[in-house]
């Protein structure tokens, strides 16, 4: 049995899946497979829908998991989560009360009153001259 390329099965479980979905059984779907014009054969026609059940399945699991989270998206009980008993043995750190704010993102200004380069590059006004990593660049005015 020669298997169907990975994205041609792709493909196809994309386009039968739906069929899947409204309640259609399976011999709905291979019959609806093996209309496709691509006319597949029998062995890749059992191979699509076996994979469509599997997605199928697999979605099914996904979905059931994700109703059970709680807000945090964890899954543990709020309560428990500072509660260093026996099922939670690494409580989870408490927020910080500080209003302190993130580290600032790196722009290249080394705190020095300059600017320097962070991966090497040519000027656009004259392309003969190449800035390497660490050149100063504070001769370049706002509009660069």
């Amino acid at each position: 049995m020669e298997k169907l390329h990975h994205q041609t099965l792709k493909s196809a479980v994309s386009k039968y899946l739906p069929l899947l979905k409204e309640g259609k059984t399976p011999d709905d779907i291979k019959a609806a497979i093996a209309l496709d014009e691509k006319k597949y054969s029998e062995e890749a026609i059992n191979e699509i829908l076996d994979a469509i059940i599997e997605q199928d399945t697999a979605d099914n699991k996904e979905n059931a998991g994700s109703e059970n989270k709680d807000n945090q998206g964890n899954g543990a009980d709020p309560r428990e989560l500072n509660n260093p008993g026996p099922g939670n043995p690494n409580p989870a750190p408490a927020a910080s009360t500080d209003n302190a704010p993130a580290a600032p993102p790196q722009t290249g200004n080394t705190g020095k009153g300059g600017y320097f380069v962070k991966s090497p590059f040519r000027d656009i006004n004259d392309f003969n001259l190449q800035y390497s990593v660490g050149d100063d660049v504070s001769h370049f005015g706002k509009q660069r």
